[in-house]
Formats: structure tokens, sequence, C-alpha cells
């Protein structure tokens, strides 16, 4: 787009002329003499090639172009502050540290797909990443020592505690694995009968997480390991000592293979992303805003 003969001046005259009815009031709003603001509408009707005040008794008057104008005019200018607030904005959190509790279940790929989209716009901006159990990152939150907090659990319809808001930014669907030999060796079928739970080796998260909680409740399992790391989880899976309900991203993992149970109903993980309704870290505002602006 060419913009030709463009002066922002005359427009900012019209808008506070038209908005003041006075071009006293006008002239002091924008800290401009009379006369300048005198010549700044001459100038955009010799542009214009339309009247667009009348002088009377009662003040000024704005022409029927003038009221035309106007919406197109004021809209302009919005967005224009708009453009302005955004660049502010950036450079207010374009830095800084952003600390971000997350789940001690596989939420290494939602994590690094968070941070390398938010990353492109802020390049500047370092995050301080620890894991921990949801209580953990919930009581971290309340004592205003991480500024998010990204949980994992079976909750489809996850409450944040007071003073706190919940996001929900993904679910995913959960789903059996196994090392290759221990599936062979144990005839795991991509769908098997319930049954053939009761007499395998479980590797869970800890029974008091959520999906620890699951397992426990739901009887199966012959021998249940436990371990807090999923990496762990996965190792021992590949080294063919048990069974793991994870999501179904992990089996792009080498060495398992995934396997779904007739007749059994397996919760999902919901990923919720938590803050403190005041946040103060203007980046991590920042990276809350791409997900309540969706």
């Amino acid at each position: 787009m060419k913009i030709i003969n463009t002066n922002l001046n005359h427009y900012k005259a019209f808008l506070e002329i038209y908005e003041t009815k006075n071009y006293s009031v006008a002239a002091e709003n924008l800290h401009f003499t009379q006369p300048t603001m005198s010549y700044n509408i001459r100038e955009l009707e010799k542009q214009l090639k339309v009247r667009l005040f009348n002088t009377n008794s009662r003040g000024v008057e704005p022409t029927q172009h003038a009221i035309e104008l106007y919406p197109s005019i004021r809209k302009a200018f919005i967005d224009l502050l708009k453009a302005e607030e955004s660049i502010r904005e950036f450079n207010e959190h374009s830095d800084g540290i952003i600390r971000l509790g997350v789940s001690l279940f596989y939420m290494p790929h939602i994590v690094s797909e968070i941070i390398s989209k938010y990353n492109q716009k802020y390049p500047n901006v370092n995050f301080k990443i620890t894991a921990a159990t949801i209580n953990t990152n919930l009581h971290a939150l309340e004592r205003h020592d991480k500024d998010i907090a990204i949980i994992a659990t079976t909750e489809k319809n996850f409450k944040a505690p007071k003073d706190m808001t919940a996001i929900k930014i993904a679910e995913i669907e959960n789903v059996f694995f196994a090392g290759i030999e221990y599936a062979k060796k144990h005839n795991l079928t991509p769908a098997v009968d319930v049954s053939k739970l009761h007499e395998l080796e479980v590797i869970s998260m800890p029974l008091t997480s959520p999906m620890g909680s699951f397992v426990a409740k739901s009887g199966i399992g012959a021998q249940i390991h436990e371990s807090s790391s999923a990496q762990m989880i996965i190792e021992l899976a590949k080294r063919n000592l048990g069974i793991f309900l994870g999501p179904t991203n992990v089996s792009k993992t080498e060495g398992l293979v995934e396997f779904k149970v007739n007749n059994f109903e397996v919760p999902n993980i919901c990923i919720y992303m938590l803050y403190n309704n005041d946040v103060a870290n203007k980046a991590a505002a920042a990276l809350i805003s791409q997900f309540t602006k969706q």
C-alpha cells in the first residue's frame, strides 16, 4: 500500500476537534497552538477537497463529510495505538526468566512444544524448569516460587485452587506399552483380554499420582514397580521388566510395542496450565496469553 501526502497531524487535529467541538480545547489536548490546529484542518480539507467543520455561535459543528469520515479515522488511530502497545509490550517482556513447574508424567514433548513456540517470539527469555508432583507444583505457585505450572491429571474437569486459573491445553489418549521381547513372551497382540493384565508385571508412576492411583484401583498387575521418572519407566519396559500405561506419543520410542485391552476403559491424560491470577512476571503473562487468546 502506497500512502501519498498523508500527514497524521492533520488527522489528529481532525479527531480532537470532532470530539471536543472546540478549537482551543483541542489545541491544548494536543499541545498545538490554535493557528497550528487551523492550519492542519485547512490542509486536510484541501487534500480531501471537502469542508469538514463549520464555526458558529454554538462552537464547531462537523459537516456531513466529517461525520462520514470520523468512524474510519477513529478506527485507524485505535489500530495504530494497539500496534504501538504491542511493540511496547514486547520490549517490556522480551527478556527475563520464567520459572516453570511441570508434572512428573510424560511431559517433555508438550513442554518443549510450548517453549519452542514462545521462543520464536521472545528469544531472550530463559526458562527454569523443575519437575515435581501436582501438589508440590501447586504449593510452589501459592508461594510464588513458580510462575506457571503444567500438570498432567486424569481429571477432565480439574478445578484450580482459589486465586488460581487452570487452562486445559491438551488431552492425550493413554494405551499400554511393553518391550518387544516381553510382548512376544506374553503374546501381547494389538488387543488382549483384560484377564491377561492380572498375570503381568506393571511399571507405574507412584501410586499416589493420578495414573498410579488408577493402576492401583483397577487391580491390574501381578506385581507393580513404581518410579517417579517417566524415562526410567520407559527404560525398564524396554528391558522387558513389565508393561506400563502411557500417552500415545510414547509409541515413537524404539524398543516398545503398543497394545490395547478389550473391555478395559483407560482414562485419558488432561494437561492443564496453572497460574496465579495476579501473575506479575510479564514474560510469564505473555506465555499464558498464547493460550488465553485462543
